[in-house]
C-alpha cells in the first residue's frame, strides 16, 4: 500500500500541479473570494441601501461570473486539445490502473487535517470511480456541466437579491442554498487538481 500515492506525492512536491488544472484551481479560488464578497456586500446594502452599495453587489456578481467563464474556458480548451491529439486513450489507461485505495491514502489523497466527514477524500474517490466507469473525457464533460450549473446558481442568487430589493421580502432559503452551492464549488474544483495529477504523472 502507498506505492502509487507516495510516488505521485513526491513528483507533485517537486514539480507542482500541471496547467491548465493549477490555473483552473486558482480561478475557482478567486471565484470563492467574490462569493464571500457577494455575501458581505449584500449585508452592507441591507443596512445601508445606497446606489453605491447596490452597485458593489452587482460588481461582485459580475466578477464571480468572469472567474467561472475563465475556468470554463480552461477546461474546454483542454478537452479540445485532447480531442485533437488523441490523448484520451492514454489517460483512460492510467485511470484504469489507478489504485484508488492506495492513492486515497495519507501520501496523496488524505490531507493532514480533516473534518470527521472526509469530503476531500470522498470527492477524490467519486472522481476516479467516475473516470474508471465512464472515461476521462466524460469527467471533463461533467466538469463543464457543473460549471454551467454554478453559473445558473449565480443567476438564481442574483434574481433573489433583486426581488428582495424590489419587494422588501427576503427568501432566506434561496439565499442560503445559493451561497452554500457557490462556497462548495472551490473545494470540488480544487480537488480536481488532486484528481488529475495522478493521471498525468503515473507513468513518470
Amino acid at each position: 500500500m502507498g506505492l502509487q500515492g507516495a510516488k505521485i506525492a513526491a513528483i507533485v512536491a517537486e514539480r507542482g500541479i500541471p496547467d491548465p488544472w493549477d490555473s483552473f484551481g486558482a480561478c475557482m479560488d478567486a471565484n470563492a473570494g467574490h462569493v464571500n464578497r457577494i455575501r458581505a456586500a449584500i449585508e452592507t446594502c441591507r443596512k445601508d441601501p445606497t446606489d453605491t452599495h447596490r452597485a458593489a453587489v452587482t460588481a461582485e456578481f459580475v466578477a464571480a461570473r468572469a472567474k467561472l467563464d475563465r475556468a470554463t474556458g480552461l477546461v474546454r480548451t483542454a478537452l479540445t486539445d485532447l480531442d485533437a491529439d488523441g490523448g484520451w486513450a492514454a489517460l483512460d489507461a492510467r485511470a484504469a490502473r489507478l489504485d484508488i485505495d492506495d492513492v486515497c491514502g495519507p501520501e496523496w489523497g488524505l490531507p493532514r487535517f480533516n473534518h470527521p466527514y472526509r469530503v476531500i477524500q470522498e470527492s477524490l474517490r467519486f472522481n476516479w470511480t467516475y473516470m474508471k466507469q465512464h472515461g476521462v473525457r466524460a469527467f471533463y464533460e461533467m466538469t463543464l456541466r457543473y460549471l454551467d450549473d454554478l453559473h445558473a446558481n449565480l443567476d438564481v442568487w442574483q434574481r433573489a437579491w433583486e426581488t428582495e430589493q424590489t419587494t422588501g421580502t427576503r427568501d432566506h432559503l434561496v439565499m442560503l442554498d445559493c451561497e452554500l452551492v457557490a462556497l462548495e464549488a472551490p473545494m470540488h474544483c480544487g480537488v480536481c487538481r488532486k484528481t488529475i495529477a495522478p493521471l498525468l504523472y503515473l507513468d513518470n
